[in-house]
């Protein structure tokens, strides 16, 4: 991108065309990919409720840039997963972005998760310039920072930048995280997910009901067109019986010198 100065020069200005798609750290975490595309599936029926028309922009390990520094992915962060409100998944050319600038919007991710694959010592890094908990919070000042632990109990932390810094929020009586901006909480599932049975973390709407992935979705839809199948069978079923019936009962009157129509 090109843009003019007051002093007529020609300025250049960093895109996502010129960066890594990621911050060069590899997945340690078999559950991570898995987890995402739970989430995603899950609350994007509730994001196009809320958005409508307007843009989002889901994201997974995917590169989102902060600062413009001598090395690019110095300035770079890739959550395990986030959500941006109010930005498309495409420039202004119709490309596909491959990472995400804050700088190009201005606009800074609502939340970003963490999938823990060690001991969460990487998670809670406050180190200055580059721990994750110091860049979510103070680089790219995410609203939300949620880390997440499927490996000891399936615990959950959630945090909220408050004048800042975050906050921890504390859970509810159901167990269960709330994310005031969506209306939705995030708990806990024990289940199988993409073939896989493990603790998994799941969106709720506001009254503890667990949001369906896509794929659930599909199976509920199944379930009630084979419900509402076998409900019409019946009713035919029904039906069915009752003329048959009606009609006996013609029969057997006739056979007696019964006339219906004199009924």
């Amino acid at each position: 991108m090109i843009v003019e100065t007051k002093s007529t020069s020609r300025v250049r200005i960093i895109t996502h065309r010129d960066l890594p798609d990621t911050d060069g750290e590899m997945v340690q975490n078999p559950y991570q990919l898995p987890q995402a595309t739970l989430l995603h599936s899950s609350i994007m029926p509730v994001l196009d409720r809320i958005h409508g028309e307007e843009p989002y922009l889901l994201g997974s390990d995917s590169g989102i840039y902060w600062s413009a520094t001598k090395e690019p992915l110095d300035g770079c962060k890739a959550p395990d997963w986030y959500y941006i409100p109010g930005v498309t998944a495409k420039d202004e050319d119709g490309e596909k972005i491959r990472s995400y600038v804050i700088w190009s919007t201005g606009i800074r991710p609502s939340i970003v998760m963490e999938f823990v694959s060690g001991d969460g010592q990487v998670e809670h890094d406050k180190t200055y310039g580059k721990g994750k908990f110091w860049v979510y919070e103070q680089g790219i000042g995410a609203k939300y920072y949620v880390i997440f632990d499927t490996f000891h109990g399936g615990h959950i932390e959630l945090y909220e930048l408050v004048r800042d810094r975050y906050r921890p929020v504390l859970p509810n009586s159901r167990g269960h995280y709330p994310i005031a901006d969506l209306d939705v909480e995030l708990g806990v599932w024990q289940g199988v997910h993409e073939k896989v049975e493990c603790l998994w973390m799941r969106f709720f709407d506001s009254n503890g009901i667990m949001l369906p992935s896509g794929p659930e979705r599909e199976h509920f839809l199944r379930e009630r067109v084979d419900a509402e199948k076998q409900r019409a069978e019946k009713e035919k079923q029904r039906a069915d019986r009752s003329s048959n019936e009606m009609a006996d009962l013609l029969t057997r009157m006739k056979a007696k010198g019964i006339d219906p129509s004199s009924l």
